[in-house]
């Protein structure tokens, strides 16, 4: 693999926010990204807390007009792609098919997004108190508030994909400093300015090989990227 697109995966996994609707919730810690699952493991779900019906009717308000009560849609379509991954290896493709058709049936029957919602509630009332529902409501319900629930995931999305390249550029520049101790890398990294990569002192030439009838597309580097002001 290319240092830059090794550089480029590393960046993406690290800014990577855990959020299961794109527009009011607030960006998560970045975590490190999980190896694929060789099986899946059984989960205890806690049994939700009972919340005052007046603040659990305002909780459901602010979740709907939020679009955080598609989170049960968004969190069942990752799983159902898990454990399409997870049955690939083992399942010719019309036999896939078939399988993924009944477990999703059977995973809606089962698991309807109704049931997220309800696990939703009382963390919301554990952390927020009446007045501060009913001030989001408020907000959320006013122009301000339907203009950041419609961009604000863009936004985020935008952001983050600035911060990767910006980071991305600087640990390219940082590598480049480091050539003449660690020649092993410069064949690694990207041309700078458009020119071919200098090659490593002492370095012997790589011959070219003859061309292939079929040739594969070499892997993408990462080049660097100027932010957009």
């Amino acid at each position: 693999m290319k240092l830059g697109t090794a550089l480029t995966l590393v960046l993406c996994f690290a800014a990577m926010p855990v959020m299961a609707q794109t527009s009011t919730a607030p960006p998560a810690k970045p975590v490190a990204k999980a190896p694929p699952p060789s099986r899946l493991e059984p989960v205890v779900t806690p049994l939700p807390e009972r919340v005052d019906p007046a603040k659990d009717t305002a909780i459901r308000h602010l979740l709907d007009i939020t679009q955080v009560s598609k989170m049960g849609d968004n969190i069942s379509g990752g799983l159902s792609i898990q454990v399409r991954n997870l049955m690939k290896p083992n399942l010719p493709d019309d036999r896939l098919q078939k399988f993924m058709v009944e477990f999703d049936q059977k995973f809606r029957d089962s698991m309807p997004s109704a049931k997220v919602i309800d696990i939703i509630v009382p963390i919301y009332a554990k952390n927020f108190s009446m007045e501060e529902i009913q001030g989001l409501i408020q907000f959320y319900e006013s122009p301000l508030g339907k203009h950041v629930v419609e961009t604000l995931g863009q936004v985020s999305r935008d952001s983050q994909d600035a911060a990767i390249s910006l980071e991305r550029d600087a640990a390219i520049k940082s590598l480049r400093t480091m050539t003449g101790d660690y020649p092993e890398i410069v064949k690694m990294l990207p041309p700078e300015n458009g020119a071919a990569p200098a090659a490593a002192a002492g370095a012997q030439p790589v011959p070219t090989p003859a061309p292939a009838k079929a040739q594969a597309p070499a892997a993408p580097t990462l080049k660097p990227v100027t932010p957009q002001q």
